[in-house]
């Protein structure tokens, strides 16, 4: 991922609190944290990564589950 991401990341954690009033806790961090970067990484880099290979390097997540995330987060936002 590029480091402009990570900036794009937290303009987005930003908008979800002003926009939804979702604030970020020890319960939702990890979860917000990804996604955010993700979308961030689609957004940024002209060859981002796609869901499948976000599974793959972070196991923890399937890519229906990351699909149903970013699906969320973009309803929110």
């Amino acid at each position: 991922m590029e480091k402009e991401c990570c900036i794009v990341s937290l303009i987005y954690i930003e908008k979800l609190y002003k926009l939804a009033g979702i604030f970020i806790t020890e319960r939702n961090w990890k979860h917000l944290s990804f996604i955010t970067l993700a979308i961030g990484s689609k957004v940024w880099d002209d060859e981002s990564y796609e869901n499948m290979h976000f599974a793959i390097v972070f196991p923890r997540y399937t890519k229906e589950i990351i699909a149903a995330m970013e699906g969320l987060f973009l309803e929110l936002v």
